[in-house]
């Protein structure tokens, strides 16, 4: 699978967010859970009013997954858009740290496209590259305001650092 390794200035997010685990999400679907029903109540509606695109196209949205640390397979997931600034809104703001990033595309719907291109990062590229995760840094999901579809293009952020 091909993938493109950039870099990228720090920048902020902001956006409702779970808890989940691995094990959760595989048994239940809680992320897409979560995205279904921002979308069915307007939330997601309302937070793309707080976007201000600064390294991003209008409307782009993200997916955020934050290691948890010390607890093996649980994370925080954001669903996000870009501001200026960590912001006082109704949400929780991060900054994304600037840095090295390897960027892997998932073609057609998000919800069946993204597992798929996250299983090979994990089980193929990662150890079999000369790279490893940065730590604490999460993994991102950009969605790119195009019209949803089979050709649809969601692009998943690796942070990467070299091995040792």
């Amino acid at each position: 699978m091909h993938f493109e390794r950039i870099t990228r200035e720090s920048f902020w997010v902001t956006g409702p967010e779970i808890r989940t685990s691995i094990e959760e999400n595989t048994q239940g679907h809680t992320i897409s859970r979560f995205w279904a029903d921002l979308m069915s109540s307007g939330h997601f509606e309302n937070l793309m009013t707080l976007s201000e695109p600064a390294q991003f196209p209008a409307g782009t949205s993200f997916g955020i997954s934050v290691p948890e640390g010390e607890v093996h397979g649980q994370f925080t997931y954001q669903v996000a858009v870009e501001i200026r600034a960590s912001g006082t809104g109704p949400h929780p703001s991060r900054e994304i740290p600037a840095g090295e990033w390897a960027v892997f595309v998932a073609t057609g719907d998000p919800s069946d496209a993204v597992p798929p291109v996250f299983a090979y990062i994990f089980d193929e590229f990662l150890p079999n590259h000369p790279y490893q995760l940065r730590a604490g840094v999460p993994e991102l999901e950009v969605y790119p305001p195009t019209e949803m579809g089979p050709d649809y293009q969601t692009e998943i952020w690796i942070p990467i650092e070299p091995k040792p």
